[in-house]
């Protein structure tokens, strides 16, 4: 017992502790004194235990992730980090001005016509404005008689796509501009997101499996 880590050793113990009083007065002047830490070490411990034990599945961990939250929320009481509630990734997850340790650059990109992107970006008053300005008889004609039609489905098509919607080859020099809105001063078509797309050979399309048999790891 002595071998484990000072925050699993805490934990069995603090679990026949009642009261929060009594238990933070054990905490500091008996546990970390035997054990040569500091109640700020031994809460830090007790979080980055909660976290791993976070990515657990909920059955069986679920019960004893609580109880590591709740044990840490009672250790923490009437210092800073009772205060600010603070996680290790709250610096990852919640930065959105300033320095992020890790930043994540997403980019905006290019959509056909006809695209399910498009038709839900006209929700925004940019593009509504945008497409009543460029709209041509034309186009309204073509609206009349029903042609603005979405294959949402995509039937006869692969089940399995690329991360992003491939362009028609007569709309490669065209640029689509997404509504300010969504696009909210990001980049535009970096390319980076492509460089996760499979090989078409690799793509698996309907048809090509006859229906019923047993896809083995080896296929």
């Amino acid at each position: 017992f002595a071998d484990f880590p000072p925050e699993i050793a805490f934990f069995e113990q603090a679990m026949s502790i009642k009261g929060g009083t009594a238990l933070r007065e054990y905490m500091i002047n008996d546990f970390c004194p035997q054990r040569g830490i500091t109640p700020e070490g031994l809460r830090e411990g007790m979080r980055r235990w909660y976290q791993q034990m976070g990515n657990m599945q909920i059955d069986p961990y679920a019960d004893l992730t609580m109880k590591i939250h709740e044990l840490h929320r009672a250790m923490a009481i009437g210092t800073p980090d009772c205060e600010s509630q603070r996680s290790p990734y709250d610096p990852y997850l919640h930065t959105i001005e300033g320095e992020n340790p890790a930043p994540f650059q997403t980019y905006t990109f290019n959509h056909a016509k006809l695209s399910i992107v498009r038709f839900l970006d006209m929700k925004y008053v940019s593009a509504q404005e945008r497409a009543e300005a460029q709209m041509t008889k034309a186009d309204l004609e073509d609206q009349d008689e029903g042609g603005m039609q979405f294959d949402l489905f995509g039937m006869g098509e692969s089940n399995e796509r690329n991360l992003r919607p491939e362009q028609p080859a007569e709309e490669e020099e065209w640029v689509y501009e997404v509504p300010e809105e969504r696009a909210v001063g990001r980049p535009h078509e970096l390319g980076w997101l492509n460089m996760l797309d499979k090989d078409p050979s690799e793509i698996v399309r309907m048809g090509d499996i006859p229906s019923g048999r047993i896809i083995m790891e080896e296929d």
